[in-house]
C-alpha cells in the first residue's frame, strides 16, 4: 500500500496568505478635536458636543453651546495638520425643523451618504419630541419628519429611520418605531414584547445600535436591569430583525459587572462597540457576539495626559465609528469630561496564514 506524505505535496500548492487582524485591545489614543478649536470655529462659546456622525470619513457633530442661541449641526475634516471645520446649519436654521421651534436638545444624529448627504437629528424636551432632516446647501433645507413622545435616540439604514422610544419619557411603549426618510407617522418595527428580554415586563433601554451590513438591518438593544420593570432578569443587550422583529439575547452580562451601558455602535462592518460603565471600558463584538478586545479608562486617561476620572465621561450618542480602511478602524468618543472629541484608532496586526489556520 503506497503511503503518501505531506512533503510530496508541491510547494506552489500550499497558499501562504497573511491576513490582518484588527487588535481592539492597543488602539492609538489622541484628542481629535479640542475643547479650544470647537468653541473657536463654531457659533457655541462652550463645547457641549450631544451627538456624533461620520459622514464618508468626514467627522459631523452637534454642539449645544452654552445658552440659547449656540447651537449648531457642524462638519470637520481631519485630514489636514489641523481640523478644518464647516457649518451646516445654524441653531436658527434647525429650529425650523423642530414643532415647538425652541433650542434644539439633540439626542440622535445619523448620517444617509451620498453626493448631497442627508442629516438626520432626534431631540428630546420632554413635551415635542422631534425628528428632522437637514440637506447641506448655501441656505440648508431644514424638515420636520415626525413629533413623537419618548424619542431616546435614532438610526437609520438608507431607506427608514428607526426610533427608539422608552416609556418612561412618555412614549406609548419601550419599542423600535420606524419612519420613511421622507419623514410620516411611526408605526411600531418591534414591539416591547419582542424586544424585552425573557421573564422581563419591559425593555429598560438605555442605548440603541443598528447593524446596516446585514440585510435586514439588525437593532441591538442594551436592557439595563434597574428598568426592566418588576421581572428584573439581568443586563443585556437584545438583537432583533428589523423586517421580521424576531429577537433574541445577544449578549448577557451576568457574571461581568454592568451597570449601564452609555452608548452601543457598529461600525460598516458589523462590528459592535460598547461603552460599559461599571467596569468602565469599551468593549468590541463580532456580529457573533464574540469579545474582540477591550480597552479600559485608564488606558484612554493616560493617553489624554490625565489619572482623574472627571476628564473622561461619555452619554447616550457620543460614539462614531469609522471604517478607514481594511487595516484601520477609528471609534470617536464626545468626551464631555473635557469637552473634546478623543479618537481611538485601531489597526491591523502581524495576520495569521492560511496555513496557520489549516493546521
Amino acid at each position: 500500500m503506497k503511503k503518501t506524505s505531506i512533503l510530496a505535496i508541491p510547494a506552489a500548492a500550499i497558499s501562504i496568505v497573511a491576513q490582518a487582524q484588527i487588535d481592539y485591545s492597543n488602539p492609538v489614543v489622541d484628542v481629535a478635536v479640542s475643547e479650544s478649536e470647537i468653541t473657536a470655529n463654531t457659533a457655541g462659546t462652550a463645547s457641549v458636543v450631544q451627538a456624533l456622525a461620520v459622514d464618508d470619513g468626514t467627522l459631523v457633530f452637534f454642539n449645544r453651546g452654552a445658552a440659547d442661541g449656540e447651537a449648531s449641526l457642524n462638519q470637520v475634516d481631519l485630514s489636514g495638520v489641523s481640523p478644518a471645520f464647516t457649518e451646516i446649519a445654524s441653531q436658527t436654521e434647525l429650529e425650523a425643523g423642530t414643532v415647538d421651534n425652541s433650542y434644539p436638545d439633540v439626542n440622535g444624529l445619523v448620517v444617509i451618504e451620498g453626493a448631497t448627504p442627508t442629516y438626520l437629528l432626534s431631540q428630546f424636551n420632554g413635551s415635542a419630541d422631534d425628528v428632522f432632516s437637514v440637506v447641506p446647501g448655501p441656505t440648508p433645507t431644514v424638515t420636520n419628519l415626525t413629533e413623537f413622545d419618548g424619542i431616546f435616540g435614532i438610526r437609520t439604514d438608507g431607506t427608514n429611520v428607526f426610533i427608539m422610544t422608552e416609556n418612561f419619557f412618555g412614549a406609548p411603549e419601550d419599542a423600535i418605531y420606524s419612519i420613511p426618510v421622507s419623514g410620516g407617522t411611526p408605526s411600531i418595527a418591534v414591539s416591547n414584547a419582542q424586544l424585552a428580554p425573557p421573564g422581563a415586563s419591559e425593555v429598560g433601554a438605555t442605548a440603541f445600535a443598528l447593524d446596516t451590513s446585514a440585510t435586514p438591518a439588525i437593532a441591538y438593544v442594551f436592557s439595563e436591569f434597574a428598568f426592566q420593570g418588576a421581572s428584573q432578569v439581568g443586563d443585556i443587550i437584545m438583537s432583533a430583525n428589523t423586517a421580521t422583529a424576531s429577537s433574541g439575547i445577544f449578549l448577557e452580562y451576568s457574571s461581568a459587572p454592568f451597570g449601564s451601558v452609555s452608548d452601543l455602535v457598529t461600525d460598516s462592518n458589523g462590528t459592535l462597540y460598547v461603552w460599559n460603565d461599571a467596569v468602565p471600558q469599551l468593549d468590541v463584538f463580532d456580529s457573533a457576539g464574540i469579545l474582540l478586545g477591550s480597552v479600559g479608562e485608564g488606558t484612554i486617561l493616560t493617553a489624554l495626559g490625565s489619572v482623574d476620572t472627571a476628564d473622561f465621561n461619555l452619554d447616550s450618542n457620543h460614539l462614531a465609528a469609522n471604517v478607514v480602511d481594511a487595516d484601520t478602524v477609528e471609534l470617536f468618543i464626545a468626551n464631555s469630561g473635557q469637552n473634546n472629541i478623543v479618537r481611538l484608532t485601531f489597526s491591523s496586526t502581524a495576520g495569521v496564514s492560511d496555513w496557520d489556520a489549516y493546521q
